[in-house]
This record gives C-alpha cells, sequence and structure tokens, in this order.
C-alpha cells in the first residue's frame, strides 16, 4: 500500500527524498515514453549506440536515462552496452497515466494564477477549458480516452462484483459515451434495453462498438445536451462520472432536467467515487483536486448527493460503497 504524505512526513529525514525521487523517476518515465526509447527494444537486446541513432536522442543521455531506469528495476543493461526489456518495462510502457500525470502538473503550477480570474488552472495553462481543449486537439484526446479506458474498464468490474442493479425495461445511460456500462448492464439483463444518450458525435462514435458487441438492436443512441433536455422513457437512469465534472449549480441543472423527463419511482443510479465522511487517505481526494484544477466539478461524500439529489426531487434508496473505486448511489424519483 502507498504510504500517504502524512506517513511521510512523520519521517522528517526521508521527506526530501521521497519528494525528489517521485519528481526524477516521474521525469525519466515520461521522457522515455515522449522520445519512444523503449519501443527499440521490442526485438531483444539492443545496443544503446543503436537506440540512440533510431531515436535521434544523444547517446550519453539515453545511457544516463536508462542506468536510472536499470538501477530502480525497471529494465536491465547486460554488461555488454545493451538494453533488456522485461516484464517490467512492458507494464510501464502500458501504462499511460504518466502523460495525464504531466497535464496534471503543468495545470497545478499554473494554479495560483488562475485564482480569481474566473478560469480553471487548466484553462489558464491550455487556452480552452478541458473540453473544448480535448476537442481541439485529436491526439490529447486520444491520449485521455485511452486512459478513460482503462480506468473504465476497472472500475465497470468492481461494479458488477459489487452492485447488482434491480430488475429494469429500459435503461437510460445520460452521458454514456461508448456505452460500455449500458453494454455489461444490458449482458446481464438479457430481456432489456438500452438508450445511449450523449452528445451527436460521441453517440456517432458508439455504434461500431454498440455493434461489435452484438446489441445494435437493443440499444437506441440518441443525441443531445444534458443541459437542455434528457430522453424520457426509462425506467432506469445511470450517471456515471458525470456529476463530479460539474458545479454543484450545473449539477442540479442536469438533474433537474432528469427529473422533469421521468416519471415518479424510476430510478436512478449515481456512480462515482465518494469522499469519506471522515478525513482517511482516499483516492477520490486525488480526483478531486484534479477536478480543482481542470473543471467547476468536484468529488463529492455520499451525504453531499443524498442532499443534492434531495433538492432536485430524488430520495435515496441505497448505495453501494466501494473502497478503492467507484461506490453506486441508487435514488428513487418522488
Amino acid at each position: 500500500m502507498l504510504k500517504s504524505l502524512g506517513e511521510m512526513l512523520d519521517t522528517p529525514g526521508e521527506f526530501p527524498a521521497w519528494i525528489q525521487h517521485i519528481t526524477v523517476a516521474f521525469t525519466v518515465i515520461y521522457a522515455v515514453d515522449r522520445l519512444g526509447l523503449l519501443e527499440h527494444l521490442d526485438d531483444g537486446p539492443v545496443a544503446l549506440a543503436e537506440v540512440a541513432a533510431r531515436s535521434g536522442c544523444p547517446e550519453d543521455d539515453v545511457a544516463r536515462l536508462f542506468a536510472f531506469l536499470a538501477a530502480e528495476g525497471a529494465l536491465e543493461l547486460d554488461g555488454h552496452g545493451r538494453a533488456v526489456a522485461t516484464a517490467r518495462t512492458h507494464t510501464m510502457r502500458a501504462t499511460v497515466q504518466q502523460q495525464l500525470a504531466r497535464m496534471t502538473l503543468e495545470t497545478g503550477f499554473a494554479y495560483p494564477d488562475a485564482i480569481g480570474t474566473g478560469v480553471t488552472a487548466y484553462e489558464a495553462r491550455y487556452g480552452l477549458p478541458v473540453f473544448e481543449h480535448l476537442g481541439a486537439n485529436p491526439e490529447i484526446a486520444r491520449m485521455f480516452g485511452r486512459v478513460m479506458s482503462e480506468t473504465t474498464a476497472m472500475n465497470e468490474r468492481q461494479i458488477f462484483a459489487r452492485h447488482e442493479f434491480m430488475p429494469f425495461d429500459v435503461a437510460i445511460d445520460i452521458g454514456g459515451s461508448q456505452g460500455s456500462l449500458l453494454l455489461r448492464l444490458l449482458e446481464a439483463h438479457p430481456a432489456a434495453r438500452g438508450v445511449l444518450f450523449d452528445l451527436p458525435e460521441t453517440v456517432a462514435q458508439a455504434e461500431g462498438p454498440v455493434a461489435a458487441a452484438g446489441m445494435a438492436g437493443r440499444v437506441e443512441f440518441v443525441g443531445g445536451d444534458f443541459f437542455a433536455s434528457v430522453p424520457s422513457g426509462g425506467d432506469l437512469y445511470l450517471l456515471k462520472q458525470i456529476l463530479h465534472d460539474w458545479s454543484d449549480a450545473e449539477c442540479r441543472t442536469i438533474l433537474a432536467n432528469i427529473r422533469a423527463a421521468i416519471a415518479a419511482g424510476t430510478r436512478l443510479a449515481v456512480v462515482e467515487r465518494l469522499l469519506p465522511e471522515h478525513y482517511r487517505p482516499h483516492n477520490a481526494y486525488v480526483l478531486d483536486v484534479i477536478m480543482l484544477l481542470w473543471t467547476s466539478g468536484r468529488e463529492r461524500k455520499l451525504s453531499d448527493y443524498v442532499a443534492m439529489l434531495g433538492e432536485c426531487g430524488f430520495a435515496f434508496d441505497r448505495v453501494t460503497e466501494n473502497p478503492d473505486g467507484m461506490s453506486v448511489v441508487e435514488f428513487v424519483a418522488i
């Protein structure tokens, strides 16, 4: 288990070295990823001079970066000037979170100057709000999509291992992106149908994955904007990692639009990380700082969601808490 910041501060002699170490480790991981250095190790041991020639990076730089990784046990140097990839090397390459970490650092550096300007640190750093910036930069959007796909797959495994949804006829996934949550839900409820609702361009991109899953006949695609309205006709509505992107006022607009479209008794499942009710180390606090830097949103406690949805016409019904990831909070329209 990772040590908390407080635990590191209990050993003042180790804290400066810890800060320096994680900073340098991140820098090296990011550098070899951006320079594509590890890609040259796919076919077996490769001389450092050859890695340098292929990548256009000075040989001394390659040697020093690889020496750090070898010392950390992330790859091997065989004593003949050759680098050798290991299982750890492949794990490091497969993890795209370092790119997200770089963007978080850059927005963090912009945060003090952004305070009081009316824009987020993300917009101060990149010139556009996060979703507009992603739309204007396909390469960054693809990276962000890869990160989201990794975390979505892990989170959905946890959701369906822990939470049992009640029987339903039609589930409507609000802001459902590529439809992965809806597809998993329909797979578990073969008699039910689904509606995937998101921005028109997002819904269009989801048609292929839904067809590939053999669900084209069971899923209706609806494009729109949840700040304007949402589809009616469902008896189960899903909001997975939507509310945390928005301020309380914006969340109330989304929830009011859902409540206006549904009948009393309709269920709404809110899938989010929950801040603990009492302070303790939790990944939701990490995500909350990212929301502070990137969006107008925030992570919230269960009690926050119960109060907010209560104001918007929903009664709390039950919760399946996940200490390590996504929790499912179900409400009923009243």
